[in-house]
């Protein structure tokens, strides 16, 4: 699975899903095997891998000559963090997903990447602007300069919240706020992408640089689902990497 507008820009990357699985708690060093295969079939072959330890935050780590991560089954982890951007070609960038937006910014101009976790707290914490700002103030990216992938993640009518998420939501993404519907009188539904989508308009990319999956990771059963799976679930990953 691809974005077709960031594939005829030339950027190397795959959204990889079942039969891997990308869960290391479970599967251990499989994981690095699950990868292998998956990047071989792909045809992308980098020098290295950078991962993170994602904790549902705002946080981004910049992936440069300097940074240095904590060995990993695969390569190198960055401890938590939800966002990684490189400046560097032939590194792969790999963020894990089972229900949340993976985020792709992809600066052509000036040569950044960046590959984005982004769940409801991610969301709220605006991760996607957090990477932009680091990719201008470190790299002189700006907006108009972007190419932005969400990925397959949860969809609209799949993603029920409770109403301490509306309020908060409310409160703080006031962009948002027709993006909320009632279900019932206990629960509401949240399109979790498009408010994604949304920010990064806002950011000052131009809407047809932005890039929606259509596939919802709950109602698709070729992708991993934490919410549809429970204890059982598995992780698909977004694998991105400049040449």
């Amino acid at each position: 699975m691809y974005s077709k507008t960031l594939q005829d820009l030339g950027l190397s990357h795959v959204f990889l899903h079942k039969p891997y699985d990308f869960r290391a708690k479970t599967q251990g060093p499989r994981v690095k095997d699950h990868l292998d295969q998956a990047l071989k079939e792909e045809k992308i072959f980098p020098q290295k891998i950078y991962s993170a330890y994602q904790v549902h935050s705002n946080k981004i780590q910049l992936v440069d000559e300097k940074a240095q991560g904590k060995d990993f089954f695969y390569g190198e982890i960055f401890l938590s963090c939800d966002g990684l951007v490189t400046p560097l070609k032939n590194r792969a960038l790999l963020i894990k997903v089972a229900d949340c937006c993976p985020i792709l910014l992809y600066d052509p101009l000036h040569g950044v990447l960046a590959n984005l976790h982004a769940g409801w707290k991610g969301t709220l914490g605006k991760i996607s602007l957090e990477a932009l700002d680091l990719m201008a103030s470190h790299y002189g990216t700006r907006p108009q300069d972007l190419v932005a992938y969400i990925g397959p993640s949860i969809g609209f009518k799949d993603f029920e919240i409770m109403e301490d998420l509306k309020t908060q939501w409310d409160q703080t993404l006031p962009l948002a706020k027709d993006l909320i519907q009632k279900k019932d009188a206990n629960h509401f539904l949240l399109d979790l992408k498009e408010t994604n989508r949304r920010l990064l308009l806002e950011a000052g990319l131009a809407p047809g640089k932005i890039e929606v999956s259509p596939l919802s990771t709950y109602s698709d059963p070729r992708l991993h689902s934490y919410r549809r799976d429970k204890k059982a679930f598995g992780l698909n990953a977004l694998v991105a990497m400049m040449t």
